[in-house]
């Protein structure tokens, strides 16, 4: 399928619900090397600590971002586009949705982990204001990859907006 590029701007992002479980498995087994299953994602929905937002385009589920939140900070554990909806905007405005809410709740930083040579979702991030704090060595597997770790937090002026 290849989307309209309209598709950016008619999407739509909501919070993750039970009927989106199946296309939000879908697109993390085509993005990942170690994807998690549809019922870890159907456990999130019911943790208190967990936030999950969809981008809906062209009736379908186009991608998705979620991140747990504890002690006053988040924790981004996945974000991900379908392949025919990359390149339009949705994973900035999925990132948006969870800074939004970071700022909204008060939340001190909002950390995440992304392979170091996936280039692209590190211009992503960078633009979204998050910046490089450290490294894990040989965070991931398949392949075996250091991690770069990054915070963001909500810009003076901005929280409860």
């Amino acid at each position: 399928m290849t989307p309209n590029r309209d598709a950016q701007a008619a999407a739509t992002i909501c919070p993750m619900a039970r009927e989106h479980l199946e296309g939000v498995a879908a697109i993390e087994a085509a993005c990942f090397s170690e994807p998690w299953s549809l019922s870890a994602f159907a456990g999130e929905l019911d943790n208190p600590q967990a936030v999950y937002f969809v981008a809906l385009a062209e009736g379908q589920v186009a991608g998705f971002a979620g991140m747990r939140v504890l002690f006053g900070e988040g924790g981004i554990t996945n974000v991900a586009v379908a392949e025919p909806f990359r390149r339009m905007g949705l994973g900035s405005r999925l990132v948006e949705a969870l800074t939004g809410y970071g700022c909204r709740n008060r939340l001190d930083s909002i950390t995440l982990e992304v392979r170091a040579g996936n280039e692209g979702a590190i211009a992503l991030y960078t633009r979204q204001g998050f910046v490089p704090v450290g490294r894990r060595k040989n965070f991931y597997r398949f392949p075996v990859e250091d991690a770069i770790l990054m915070t963001w937090t909500c810009p003076q002026g901005e929280a409860n907006t």
